[in-house]
C-alpha cells in the first residue's frame, strides 16, 4: 500500500487540472468554466497533454456525469451554454410516418422527426432565449421529396410532427390546379431542421457540476490516450457563483444593457497552450517569444498545436475604449489572442494577448 490518497496505480495517470472556477457572465444560457493548465504541473511532465475534458452532470455532485466537449479543449477555458444544431435526416418510410393518407377517417400525411423541432436563434448573441421555442411555423423546416422542395400544412414542433398538404393548389402563374406532391415507399423524404443541441439552465433551481480531466497521449491504450479518473476530480458547483458581490454583479447587468445598445461584438479566439504538436516544427523559442498568429502554417497558425485556437467566443465591446483596452491588454502581457470584428463584412482586425476575458478584466473594459 503506498502512502497518500488514490489507489495504488495512482502515479501511471495524469493529476486535473488544478484550480477550477465556474463564472457566469451574466448571460442567460451561459457558464464559463475556467482552469489552470495542467501541462505544467510536475506529475504531467511525463506525458504529451493534449487537453482537458469537460463533464457535467444535472443530478448531483456524485453524478451520473458526461461528457459536454467534442474534443478536448487546449485553452483554459471552456463556455457552456445553450445551443441548437441544424439537423438533416430522411424519413423511413415503414417507422417514420404517423399517417400516410389510408386511416378511414384520417387523410392527412404526417411524419415525426427524431428530435423536438426548435427555431432558429436569429437575435444578438446576448439575447438568446435560455428555454427552446418549439417551431409552429412551416418556415422552420426545410422538406423536400425525391429532390423537390414541397410546401407544408402544419408543423408542430413539441413532438416533430410534420404535415404534407394533400390537396390540390391552385398555380397563380399556369392559372391550374396542381396535384399534391406525395412520396410513395420508393421516395426520398428529406427534412431539414433546428434541434436543441445542449442546454443550460439559468436561474435560481440550477443544479449543475462540473468536473475536469487531463488527457494525455498513451499509446499502449486502444484510443491512443489517457485521462484523469472522474473520482479523482472536484466538482465545481454553480453555488461559487453567488460569490461575487452583489453590487458589483448588478454594475456588471448594468454595462452588457448599455453595450447591448453601442457595443461592438467582437469574436476572440483563444490561443491553445496544449494540445497535439503540429508537425511543422517551430522552434520552441520562437513560439514563446514572439506569442503571436502566423499564417506559415495553416495547421497550428504559429501556436505549435494542432488547431491553434479555441473559439470563437462572442463578446461586447464599448467602441469608444476598444483600443485603449487593447492597448492596454498588450502591455500588461494578458494571452487572449485575436480579437476580430463580428460585422457580417469584416473592417478592422485587432491583434492583442490576454489570457482571460470578461469579467476578471470587466473593469478596465466598462470604465
Amino acid at each position: 500500500m503506498v502512502a497518500g490518497w488514490g489507489p495504488a496505480n495512482a502515479a501511471e495517470n495524469p493529476i486535473p487540472p488544478q484550480n477550477g472556477t465556474l463564472v457566469n457572465p451574466y448571460v442567460p444560457g451561459v457558464l464559463d468554466i475556467r482552469w489552470d493548465d495542467p501541462s505544467i504541473l510536475a506529475r504531467n511532465s511525463q506525458w504529451t497533454v493534449v487537453g482537458v475534458n469537460v463533464y457535467r452532470s444535472d443530478v448531483s455532485d456524485r453524478g451520473p456525469y458526461f461528457r459536454i466537449n467534442e474534443f478536448p479543449v487546449g485553452a483554459t477555458l471552456y463556455r457552456d451554454r445553450t445551443d441548437h444544431a441544424l439537423v438533416q435526416e430522411t424519413v423511413p418510410w415503414a417507422t417514420g410516418w404517423v399517417n400516410r393518407g389510408d386511416a378511414p377517417n384520417d387523410r392527412r400525411w404526417v411524419f415525426r422527426t427524431r428530435h423536438p423541432i426548435v427555431t432558429r436563434n436569429t437575435t444578438a448573441p446576448f439575447q438568446r432565449n435560455t428555454e427552446p421555442v418549439y417551431a409552429n411555423n412551416i418556415g422552420d423546416v426545410v422538406v423536400t421529396i425525391d429532390g423537390t422542395e414541397v410546401w407544408l400544412e402544419d408543423v408542430f414542433g413539441p413532438t416533430g410532427e410534420v404535415t404534407l398538404i394533400n390537396q390540390s393548389t391552385f398555380n397563380q402563374g399556369t392559372e391550374k390546379s396542381d396535384p399534391p406532391v406525395l412520396p410513395d415507399e420508393n421516395s426520398v423524404v428529406d427534412i431539414s431542421y433546428y434541434a436543441n443541441r445542449n442546454h443550460v439552465q439559468s436561474g435560481l433551481d440550477t443544479n449543475l457540476f462540473y468536473r475536469l480531466t487531463t488527457v494525455v497521449l498513451d499509446p499502449a491504450t486502444p484510443s491512443g490516450y489517457k485521462e484523469t479518473d472522474l473520482d479523482w476530480c472536484r466538482p465545481i458547483a454553480t453555488v461559487d457563483v453567488e460569490r461575487l458581490d452583489y453590487i458589483w454583479r448588478e454594475a456588471i447587468r448594468r454595462n452588457h444593457w448599455i453595450l447591448q445598445q453601442g457595443g461592438e461584438r467582437v469574436n476572440i479566439f483563444i490561443r491553445r497552450q496544449m494540445g497535439v504538436p503540429c508537425t511543422c516544427q517551430i522552434e520552441p523559442r520562437t513560439r514563446e517569444y514572439s506569442q503571436q498568429p502566423s499564417n506559415r502554417c495553416l495547421t497550428c497558425f504559429g501556436s505549435g498545436f494542432v488547431g491553434g485556437y479555441e473559439g470563437p467566443f462572442i463578446e461586447i465591446l464599448g467602441k469608444a475604449h476598444i483600443y485603449r483596452a487593447l492597448m492596454g491588454a498588450m502591455f500588461l502581457g494578458f494571452p487572449l489572442e485575436i480579437v476580430q470584428r463580428y460585422q457580417p463584412v469584416p473592417r478592422i482586425s485587432y491583434k492583442c494577448k490576454f489570457k482571460r476575458i470578461f469579467p476578471d478584466i470587466g473593469r478596465d473594459f466598462f470604465s
